[in-house]
């Protein structure tokens, strides 16, 4: 992890022709889901202000976004760095998910449309594309669009305000999950048999196995950090990085 303020390539070009802090944001945010910017690291407005070629107002919105989404912390001492995923954020994050997308999924699936259906299909066949490359971060992708496509129709809006604010900490912990545990083929397998039970008609069925999918990858997960987590000086356990693997 580099030292705060340290000098640090990100990986981006200079911005052209677009809303300069909304572009920051997404940059940022994919470096952080696909783990190019490793959790911990200090995100110093000046330099990212040199890095995109901005004044620091733009960065400033941006962090402020990254915050707001949960991808990243902001402390009086330390100023922000990209969040770090605990084991209890893990554990209350899906016991969420748990109540909250079977729901969705009961209230979505009469709605699916053959191309929403096939769509569905599409992501699977992706996943394990990326699955056979090796490619866990666009597996996670994937993952996450093929969840959000079970529930999308739901007419529950506040419900599904709530699952939108939890997919980016979804797809974050995923490819932190398959870091410590990779068990991603298995989660595809599971994904193929909700697809076929609610595309069957099977609502409840797919319901319960969507649930019982959130639950095994929450448990894998967390048994996964608990070997592979250190400890220090007795404070709260924390997920490594991409250099954290043991």
């Amino acid at each position: 992890m580099n030292a705060p303020g340290a000098e640090r390539h990100f990986g981006i070009e200079r911005l052209q022709r677009q809303p300069a802090s909304a572009c920051i944001f997404e940059t940022l945010r994919e470096g952080i889901l696909s783990l190019r910017i490793e959790p911990g690291t200090h995100l110093t407005e000046a330099v990212l202000a040199r890095e995109f070629g901005v004044s620091t107002t733009p960065i400033r919105e941006a962090l402020q976004q990254l915050v707001q989404h949960g991808l990243a912390d902001r402390e009086t001492a330390r100023g922000v760095t990209v969040h770090e995923i605990t084991p209890r954020e893990i554990r209350d994050i899906f016991e969420l998910r748990i109540m909250l997308e079977p729901a969705a999924l009961r209230d979505s699936a009469h709605s699916l449309s053959e191309p929403d259906w096939e769509n569905l299909q599409l992501h699977l066949e992706r996943a394990r594309d990326f699955l056979d490359r090796g490619d866990i971060v666009a597996v996670a992708e994937c993952n996450g669009e093929f969840h959000w496509g079970l529930v999308a129709r739901a007419g529950n809006r506040l419900l599904l305000k709530w699952l939108s604010e939890l997919r980016d900490r979804h797809r974050l912990i995923s490819v932190h999950g398959w870091a410590v545990a990779n068990h991603s083929l298995r989660e595809w397998e599971e994904h193929c048999e909700v697809l076929r039970a609610a595309r069957q008609g099977q609502i409840e069925t797919a319901a319960e196995l969507l649930a019982n999918h959130i639950r095994r990858f929450m448990e894998t997960t967390l048994q996964g950090s608990k070997n592979a987590t250190r400890r220090d000086d007795g404070s709260a356990r924390k997920l490594p990085g991409k250099g954290g693997k043991q």
